[in-house]
Order: structure tokens, then C-alpha cells, then sequence
């Protein structure tokens, strides 16, 4: 005599009936299959055992979800229903092994980079473009500031990676620091600027038009201020102070100041005409940049990845 079976379908049934991932599985190798003998086979338990699974699926459910086709089980309404989900929840389980692979392999993960402006254009620009090309579940955040903000950032373990000048702190026993560059440093103006086009331009002449500095204190500003004090001349009276390209950019779009900035940045914005790097009779440049890490913290399995396409790009 054929069961007669009662739906049951309360809030969290398959929570209160202890639904089993085998017969999830079960169901999902049924669709694929069509037999109850393969898709025993493809889960690796005898035949008898998944007949007892599907039995105790449907008595948990109340509902019977396959109609019988000799050896065959063709889904009904409510079979379709089942296996369709079946078949969800096991891709979605298959999905998060390959996440959780891609994370062990270093191909996925959250990684936090804090970069001053002249290595964010001569290295970490590319090396983004690779890594989200070749490695595009690798989620980045880049972070913006100057070298005493990032690595304090670092330190506490905000950022995994630091690209930006060695501070006082970032001694050689906590912290690996790799040399990429000297930060050279360019005099620009607006497009229209008076001085655009002439050569080897004096100090003094510079000197006489109003400035943008980034404010005191910074490596870059103490550069210029070095630099000012080998030729014997005084910083300009006339100085906006501002870390904010953006802002320096507005300014010099509707004046006639002069702002020095890292040469990377410079020749950044000079190529797609916003301002003219002026032509002095001076090189200056400031402290060397590079990637610094700790060495008491072991970088991320993602992390690791990124240092190694860092580390390609700046030659180091």
C-alpha cells in the first residue's frame, strides 16, 4: 500500500527536519543523472542507502518528488522545485570551496595599500592594472598620505603594504624597507603661464610670482625650503599651503602661481595639458620612496601576491 504523505512545511522546515546535505547532493546527482544507481555512484554510497535518503527526504517534506519510470525517477512538480534548489546549493558550496582555494593560493582576499603620490604613478597605477586583470577577486584599497600617516597605519595594521619614504621609526629589525627611487621635484603653472617656454628660468624669477607648497613640515616642502637656502633666498610671501592637488590644480588654472610638486606628478598632469612644467636652471629632489613592510607581521597569502607584482614593477 503506497504511503500517503502530508506536506510540512513550517518556518525553517528543513532546519526542524534536519535536512541532510547528502541528500541535497542526492538530489542534484538525481537531476543530473536520471537513475538512482548513478547517482549513488556519483556520491559514493550504495544504492540502498540513497533509496533510504530520498524516502526520509520525502517523508521529512511530506511530498513525493519524483514519479517512478522503471528504473528511471522523473521529477515532478515538486521534485523540480527541490532539485533546482539542490542544484543552487551546490553550485554555491562548489563556488565558496574555489573562494576559499583562491584565498589559500593568494588569488583573492582584501588588501590595504598606502601610497604617497609619486610611487601611486610610477608603480602602483601598472601594477593595479595587472592585478585586477590576472587576479580580479583580490579586493584593493588604497590609502593616501604622507609617509608619517601611512606608517603609522602600518604599524597598527591598517595597511599590509606601505609604498612612501622610511620615518624614524621604521627601523631595519621591525621593518623591511626595499629603495625604489629619489622623489624628484617639478616647478608647474597654468597652461598660459608667462614663463611657459622659457629655458633654464632663474630661481629669482620664480621666486617673484605667487606659490603653492604643500604645507610645513612635509618632506617635499622641506626640500624646497633646502633649496631656497642654497641660493640665498627667502621663501615667497605669497603662499597658499596645501597638500590637495585638486586644489593646487584649481588654483593655478586661475592665476599666475607657481607650485612645486613631485616630478611624477607633474609630468602626470602636464600630458594631459593641465599644467606646463616650467624649465629651471635647478634639479631638486628629496628623499628616496620605496615599499616598506614588517617583518614581525607575515603578509596574507593576497597580500603576498601583491608585494610580488610591486615588487616587478619597481625593479626591486
Amino acid at each position: 500500500m503506497k504511503q500517503i504523505l502530508t506536506p510540512r512545511f513550517s518556518a525553517s522546515w528543513f532546519v526542524n527536519g534536519r535536512i541532510k546535505l547528502r541528500q541535497i547532493q542526492l538530489l542534484a546527482e538525481i537531476s543530473r543523472h536520471g537513475t538512482l544507481q548513478d547517482a549513488a555512484d556519483a556520491i559514493g554510497i550504495s544504492q540502498p542507502a540513497a533509496s533510504k535518503q530520498l524516502a526520509d527526504l520525502e517523508s521529512l517534506m511530506g511530498l513525493s518528488l519524483f514519479d517512478r519510470e522503471g528504473r528511471r525517477l522523473v521529477r515532478n512538480l515538486h521534485g523540480e522545485i527541490m532539485t533546482r534548489r539542490a542544484l543552487t546549493v551546490m553550485a554555491e558550496l562548489e563556488s565558496a570551496g574555489e573562494e576559499y582555494k583562491a584565498l589559500i593560493e593568494g588569488r583573492a582576499g582584501r588588501v590595504a595599500i598606502g601610497a604617497i603620490d609619486a610611487p601611486k604613478i610610477t608603480i602602483l597605477a601598472a601594477a593595479v592594472v595587472e592585478l585586477q586583470t590576472e587576479h580580479p577577486l583580490i579586493d584593493l584599497d588604497i590609502i593616501s598620505g604622507s609617509s608619517g600617516t601611512l606608517f603609522d597605519l602600518l604599524n597598527a595594521g591598517e595597511i599590509e603594504i606601505m609604498l612612501g619614504r622610511p620615518t624614524e621609526f621604521s627601523d631595519s629589525e621591525r621593518f623591511l624597507y626595499l629603495d625604489i627611487a629619489r622623489e624628484g621635484l617639478a616647478f608647474i603653472a597654468g597652461p598660459q603661464h608667462p614663463l611657459r617656454g622659457r629655458s633654464k628660468i632663474p630661481l629669482e624669477h620664480i621666486a617673484a610670482y605667487p606659490w603653492v607648497l604643500q604645507r610645513k613640515g612635509s618632506s617635499l616642502r622641506q626640500g624646497v625650503e633646502r633649496l631656497l637656502h642654497e641660493h640665498n633666498l627667502p621663501i615667497p610671501t605669497r603662499v597658499l599651503n596645501t597638500d590637495s592637488v585638486l586644489m593646487t590644480l584649481s588654483y593655478l588654472a586661475r592665476s599666475e602661481a607657481i607650485a612645486v610638486v613631485s616630478q611624477p606628478v607633474a609630468q602626470l598632469q602636464a600630458e594631459f595639458g593641465q599644467v606646463a612644467i616650467l624649465d629651471t636652471a635647478y634639479e631638486a629632489s628629496i628623499s628616496s620612496y620605496g615599499i616598506l613592510i614588517p617583518r614581525n607581521r607575515p603578509l596574507p597569502p593576497a597580500a603576498t601576491t601583491v608585494m610580488e607584482i610591486l615588487r616587478r614593477h619597481a625593479h626591486v
